[in-house]
Formats: C-alpha cells, structure tokens, sequence
C-alpha cells in the first residue's frame, strides 16, 4: 500500500507492506575446525511487515530528503534439514529492524 502527498514545497510518502517469503537461504557453519566448513541452507519461511516514510523539501535553492523505515522480519517456519541457529519467531539474520537516511542537496542556479 502506497499514499503519496505533495505540493509545491515537496512531498511526502509512506509505505506499508506484508509479505511472506519462501525458500530463503543462510549460511551456516557445519564445523569450525580444523577448517571451517560452510553450507547454505533452505531456511523455509519468512514474514515481513513493515512501513516506511519518505519525504522531500524544497526551500529555495536547497532540497532536504529523509527516510525511515521500521521492518519486523520473523522466521515463521524452519525447513526439516535446516540445521543453523535461527529459530521460530526469530528476527531474520541481517534484516535491521530500523533505518533511516537524510540528503541535502544544493543548486546555487538553475540548472546546476
């Protein structure tokens, strides 16, 4: 679900999903020695819901953007071979909870 406002002055937009994501991959570590042995597993399932909001402002020759997100990432269901750490109800690995970002951007003349 997508809403988007703006004007003249700038914009603003946010963002809602939920999704399920199916056959999912991580890399788990087998054994540690004496060489480390890796492999990559089917991790099963996988629910996202999140929102984000983005927005943008024009004042005069100057353009202020912003972003944030909040994402909850949960593993629903484990495949029967999966053999690392995660398990139900975890927050996925390397999926952050929060993010955000800002821009500035400056034109001194059009065209610049």
């Amino acid at each position: 679900m997508d809403a988007v406002f703006g004007g003249g002055r700038g914009s603003l937009s946010l963002t809602y999903y939920d999704q399920t994501a199916e056959n999912l991959i991580e890399t788990v570590l087998l054994q540690g020695e004496p060489v480390p042995t890796y492999q990559v597993q089917n991790v099963a399932q996988v629910k996202n819901t999140g929102v984000e909001l983005e927005g943008t402002l024009f004042v005069g020759p100057l353009t202020l953007k912003g972003q944030y997100a909040h994402t909850r990432s949960r593993i629903e269901r484990l495949a029967p071979n999966y053999t690392g750490d995660l398990e139900v109800g975890d927050q996925a690995l390397l999926t952050p909870k929060n993010t955000a970002g800002a821009s500035i951007t400056v034109a001194p003349r059009t065209g610049t």
